[in-house]
C-alpha cells in the first residue's frame, strides 16, 4: 500500500474542491476532457467518501507545493471536504512553497484547521538560498520530528529561532552549506526532549554553542562535514570534541562522516580522553579515508559499552586494493580489542565505492576477531560516493 501520496494526485485532488466549475464543452468555461473529468471525479472521492481505510495510507504523508498550496488553504477552511485531515502524520512544503510569501501569510491562518496526529514537518528549501527571506516556524505543538534541506543562506537567529518553536521536538535534521552570521537569539530556548540530532553542515558553530548551552539528553548523534570544493571556509573542528563529550552518558549512538577537506582534523579527535565521558556509548560509525580510520581507532577511547563499530572507508584501486584495506584494519582492530571488550561485539568494514563504477564487488566476509567478536566486510555501492567529497 501507498505510504506516500504521489504529487501529481495530491494536485489533482485539490484542483477538485469546486466541481461545479468544470463543466464539459462549455465555450467559456473550463474545458476538459471527459477522460480527465472522471479522473478528477475519482480524486474528489478520496477527499469525501472513500473508507477509512483506504484513506489512511494516502494522507499518511501529505506534500504541498507552491502550485497547489491555495487549493489546500481553500481545502482546509471547509471541513466538509476535508476528511482526510485526521489520517495526516507527516507534513512537507517543497518546491519553493516554504521560501514563499504564503507560509506568513496564509498557513498562520490554517494551522488552527490542523489535528495534532501531524508529528512531523519537512521543509525542502530551494538549493539556492534567498538571504531575504526568513525561515518559516509553524506553530504546530505536536512536531516531534523537523527535517530541513537545503537550509542555505538563512541565519543563524532563524534557523534556531525556528527549531525552539516546536517544544516537543525529539528528532531534528538539519541539512545545508552554513548559515549567515553567528548571532543566536537571547529567548530561543533549546527543546527539552530532544533526542536525535542529525547535521549535514560545513559550518557547525555556532549551532552547537547554543546546543550545549541547554544539555539536552541527546543519544543519538550524526554529524556529516561534505566537502564543498572551496566554495565555503573550512572551519576547524575544535568544538566537536567539547560538544560531543558534553554528552556525557547519554549518548549511546555516534556517527561521523568527514569530507576530504577535514580530514586532516581527525587527530583532534582521536586521542585517549576522546569518548571517555560517554560511557554509555553502543553504537559508532566512523566514515573517512583509510589512513584516517586508522587513526582514528587506534587514539580513541573505546567504551566497554561498544557492542556496533562501523568503518566506512572510501575505496581505490582494484580487488587487491580493497581486500589489502580490510585486512589491514582488521588487524588493527585485533590489536586494539581484547577480552575487556564484549565478545558480542560487532564490527562491519564498509568499502565505499561509486554506483556507476566497474569496481569488482568483494564477496562479503566473516571473521572472528581475536577478543572473541565477529568483523564483517563487504563492498557498497554508495550513490552519495561524490558528496562528501565535494
Amino acid at each position: 500500500m501507498l505510504s506516500e501520496i504521489p504529487a501529481e494526485l495530491v494536485d489533482l485532488i485539490l484542483s477538485f474542491v469546486h466541481p461545479t466549475v468544470l463543466v464539459l464543452g462549455a465555450e467559456n468555461q473550463n474545458f476538459i476532457d471527459r477522460a480527465t473529468a472522471v479522473t478528477l471525479g475519482r480524486c474528489g472521492l478520496v477527499c469525501r467518501a472513500w473508507l477509512p481505510s483506504s484513506r489512511r495510507p494516502l494522507f499518511f504523508r501529505v506534500q504541498i507545493v507552491l502550485k497547489n498550496a491555495h487549493r489546500f488553504a481553500q481545502l482546509l477552511k471547509k471541513p466538509h471536504l476535508s476528511t482526510f485531515l485526521p489520517f495526516m502524520r507527516e507534513l512537507v512544503f517543497s518546491e519553493g512553497l516554504a521560501e514563499h510569501h504564503w507560509m506568513s501569510t496564509i498557513l498562520p491562518k490554517l494551522i488552527p484547521h490542523f489535528p495534532d496526529t501531524i508529528h512531523v514537518l519537512e521543509y525542502r528549501l530551494r538549493a539556492i538560498g534567498n538571504p531575504k527571506i526568513s525561515l518559516p516556524c509553524p506553530r504546530l505543538g505536536s512536531i516531534t520530528h523537523l527535517i530541513i534541506y537545503n537550509n542555505n543562506e538563512t541565519t543563524v537567529a532563524d534557523t534556531v529561532s525556528c527549531v525552539s518553536s516546536f517544544p516537543a521536538l525529539l528528532h531534528l535534521k538539519l541539512c545545508g552549506s552554513g548559515w549567515r552570521g553567528t548571532a543566536l537569539p537571547a529567548t530561543a530556548v533549546v527543546p527539552p526532549r530532544l533526542q536525535s540530532l542529525d547535521l549535514d553542515f560545513r559550518r557547525l558553530d555556532p549551532f552547537l554553542t547554543w546546543i550545549q548551552a541547554e544539555k539536552p539528553p541527546i543519544s543519538d548523534l550524526k554529524l556529516t562535514l561534505p566537502g564543498d570544493r572551496g566554495i565555503f571556509p573550512r572551519e576547524p573542528l575544535d568544538s566537536l570534541p567539547q560538544f560531543i563529550q558534553s554528552l556525557g552518558s547519554s549518548l549511546t549512538s555516534l556517527t561521523l562522516k568527514l569530507g576530504k577537506r577535514w580530514v586532516s582534523d581527525v587527530s583532534k579527535i582521536s586521542n585517549a580522553s576522546f569518548l571517555k565521558s560517554n560511557p554509555n556509548l553502543q553504537t559508532i560509525t566512523f566514515q573517512s579515508t583509510y589512513n584516517e580510520l586508522i587513526t582514528f581507532i587506534t587514539g580513541i577511547h573505546l567504551p566497554r559499552a561498544l557492542g556496533h563499530l562501523t568503518l566506512r572507508v572510501y575505496a581505490g584501486g582494484g580487488y587487491g586494493e580493497a581486500v589489502w584495506t580490510a585486512r589491514e584494519l582488521i588487524e588493527v582492530l585485533n590489536d586494539r580489542l581484547d577480552e575487556r571488550h564484549s565478545t558480542g561485539m560487532t564490527v562491519h568494514i564498509a568499502r565505499l565505492v561509486r554506483q556507476s563504477t566497474t569496481f569488482p564487488l568483494v564477496p562479503p566476509v566473516h571473521v572472528e576477531g581475536r577478543w572473541g567478536g565477529l568483523v564483517s566486510e563487504s563492498t557498497i555501492q554508495d550513490p552519495h560516493y561524490n558528496v562528501p567529497w565535494g
